[in-house]
């Protein structure tokens, strides 16, 4: 149950983005297709939950406006990364998927405003790929895309010596997420009730090792990784001990 700070000051900022037919929208162009393409498949596409997806939006926004919602436990498997050592992949429910999902799409242009560079050739999997030469990212066809990265790479290696591509080991599951936090809503002018209910959700769908306390890292879900600017396409937490 709110209190009523929420229903005076909160509540408005929510109502906002749980607009049901944008919600249905979101489902329909972004997340069913990100939950298709997972490791683990639903072995029905979970036609219920997209067959009734605008009742399940309704039932969704009234039981967050409420103060009714909470995250429902996540589908975890491990996938061994090197030497025996494991990443546990966690996968939300449809539902928990789809609020993150309309969650960040709220505050995403805002995020990739903010990138450092513009040579940053970000790519969000939010299009409904039929076949590979239509696929679109921002209403740019994917091989115009790659053609506009490849002269920069050459462009760079023309002006420069050494050209350097490395990886940040274990990046996603070093990050504090009060810390991210902190970073996230100096960059994002937003009503703060939603970047509570988004980092509510992560913490919720966290695994937690043998009962401990959170340790207030991970998962990095594919939902969440906009926020730190990298491709939303697997879903991946804390590596286990």
């Amino acid at each position: 149950m709110h209190t009523e700070r929420f229903r005076h000051l909160r509540k408005d900022a929510l109502s906002g983005i749980l607009d049901n037919e944008a919600v249905s929208g979101v489902w329909r162009k972004i997340v069913r297709n990100q939950l298709r393409s997972l490791d683990i498949k639903d072995i029905f596409d979970h036609y219920d939950f997209n067959y009734n997806i605008e009742d399940r939006a309704s039932a969704i926004r009234n039981d967050i406006l409420n103060g009714t919602y909470k995250p429902v436990a996540p589908l975890i498997y491990r996938v061994e990364k090197r030497y025996g050592v494991c990443r546990h992949m966690v996968i939300p429910s449809p539902a928990d998927a789809l609020i993150l999902q309309v969650l960040v799409e709220s505050v995403a242009e805002q995020i990739i405003a903010k990138q450092p560079s513009a040579n940053a050739f970000y790519s969000r999997d939010k299009h409904n790929v039929k076949k590979p030469h239509e696929g679109l990212e921002y209403g740019v066809p994917f091989r115009r895309q790659w053609k506009r990265l490849q002269k920069k790479i050459y462009k760079f290696s023309e002006d420069k010596e050494l050209l350097v591509v490395t990886d940040l080991s274990n990046y996603y599951d070093s990050i504090s997420l009060p810390e991210l936090r902190k970073v996230f809503l100096s960059h994002v002018k937003t009503n703060e009730v939603i970047v509570d209910l988004l980092f509510q959700i992560i913490e919720g769908i966290s695994w937690s090792l043998d009962y401990l306390p959170y340790s207030g890292k991970g998962p990095t879900t594919a939902k969440f990784r906009v926020l730190v600017g990298c491709r939303r396409h697997t879903m991946s937490g804390d590596p286990c001990k």
